[in-house]
């Protein structure tokens, strides 16, 4: 019989531990990324040392673009779908940006 840890944690408690929801914790218990312990005929648990070993930083890619938030490509949109201004629009545009300066 193998061992088994003594790091363990009712389903809920370890959800806490590593910020996710009970239910998607025994929805990586059910794919196999983590391993899950019957304690009785309902009881289940987790082992908290595996969840620490689960839960790691992601390295972030080298030379990768910071990807533009909800409200950036929101703006872009109305910007690409505005239609362009006057000649009269620009001149008070530029005149607004040079006394706001």
């Amino acid at each position: 019989m193998s061992a088994t840890p003594k790091n363990l944690a009712a389903v809920k408690d370890g959800a806490k531990h590593i910020n996710v929801h009970p239910k998607t914790l025994r929805r990586y218990i059910a794919e196999g990324l983590i391993t899950g312990y019957r304690v009785g005929p309902r009881n289940l648990r987790v082992d908290l040392d595996e969840l620490d070993k689960f839960a790691r930083p992601v390295r972030k890619a080298e030379n990768a673009e910071p990807q533009p938030t909800e409200l950036e490509r929101r703006i872009a949109k109305a910007v690409a779908e505005a239609p362009p201004l006057t000649p009269e629009q620009r001149d008070r545009l530029a005149l607004l940006f040079r006394s706001a300066a």
